[in-house]
């Protein structure tokens, strides 16, 4: 047995273990998984020029795609878990997130952007505006860091929503999902008209006409 003097006592200043949460870790593997297949498939359906591929391997290609980018969601999910509820002001909430991230971010989009002028796949004009873009969305030259700009839009979020999820209920939180699920359901069944009746071509005429408000004839 420990002796008092042997005996560690936790200090004030001193923060409480975190206990490991292996389910956590257990869903981020899953989640990278998932991503690897995403990649790994579009070479089956995606053509150059991002053009769809007109074969028998893009059905199953795009099937397995499909179901796996669930990936994402996922792990805006985990961040969820471990963010929400924000319990610090804002201020301090949004300097500490960012200044973790926006610093490298930043540097690495210049990096890009230097590296493509170096080879001459960009002219300075374009460096310099691919620079002024960073603050917006830099481009499809470096399409994966759009994961990094989303988080900037979470982080931005998460103290907005806290307030209501201390509060709502659990009937609060169906309700929410209930309108999540009919807008997933709605998006599918408008891809199943695309492709089985060809109303694509209709359908995007008629959200279009809707979202400019152009109330002219269709």
């Amino acid at each position: 047995m420990k002796t008092p003097e042997e005996t560690i006592v936790p200090t004030e200043t001193e923060k409480p273990k975190k206990e490991r949460k292996y389910n956590i870790d257990c869903l981020r593997v899953f989640s990278c998984f998932l991503v690897i297949i995403v990649h790994a498939g579009e070479s089956y359906y995606m053509c150059p020029e991002y053009a769809l591929c007109d074969a028998p391997s893009s059905i199953w290609g795009s099937v397995y795609a499909a179901w796996a980018r669930a990936c994402v969601p996922l792990f805006v999910m985990v961040t969820g878990y471990f963010v929400l509820p924000v319990r610090e002001p804002t201020s301090t909430f949004v300097k500490k997130r960012f200044s973790r991230i926006i610093i490298p971010f930043f540097i690495w989009l210049f990096v890009y952007a230097l590296y493509n002028f170096l080879l001459n796949k960009l002219s300075l004009n374009q460096f310099i505006q691919a620079l002024l873009r960073i603050p917006i969305n830099y481009g499809v030259d470096v399409g994966h860091l759009w994961y990094i700009y989303m988080s900037f839009g979470l982080d931005l979020i998460f103290p907005i929503i806290t307030p209501w999820i201390r509060s709502a209920t659990k009937k609060d939180f169906h309700y929410l999902l209930s309108i999540w699920n009919q807008d997933s359901i709605a998006r599918c069944f408008l891809v199943l008209l695309h492709i089985h009746l060809g109303l694509g071509a209709f359908i995007r005429q008629v959200l279009t006409w809707w979202a400019t408000c152009d109330r002219g004839p269709l």
